[in-house]
């Protein structure tokens, strides 16, 4: 399928393409807008790698898709289920929170310390 499309012009990822994408991602660094996953919906601005990022490959170019995606949130999703995910995010972010104190305090009750 690949040798049909690459003889009409369309591109194609080679695996050197993306191994080059996923170098970029780990040495080079953007300034970029990233959103803290703790529910506030806070941006932050910074200069950072892309890894742990998603990125999208086409043939021998690539690019990072999270700020986009997250510039555009409150149009593709509506105000009202971003309200929601941010308040599903906070709520996680909580109980997580409140299960580690709880694991805490039970291991120094029982004398085991730290978890």
């Amino acid at each position: 399928m690949a040798e049909h499309i690459s003889k009409v012009g369309i591109t194609v990822n080679e695996p050197e393409h993306v191994a080059k994408a996923i170098l970029h991602s780990v040495l080079a660094t953007e300034e970029t807008n990233l959103e803290a996953y703790d529910g506030n919906g806070e941006v932050t601005h910074v200069s950072q790698r892309w890894h742990g990022r998603c990125i999208f490959a086409l043939g021998d170019e690539w690019t990072e898709i999270e700020e986009p995606l997250l510039e555009g949130r409150k149009e593709w999703l509506g105000e009202e289920m971003e309200r929601k995910m941010l308040f599903q995010q906070r709520f996680t972010r909580d109980a997580i929170a409140k299960q580690k104190a709880e694991a805490k305090a039970k291991a120094k009750a029982d004398g085991k310390g730290k978890v």
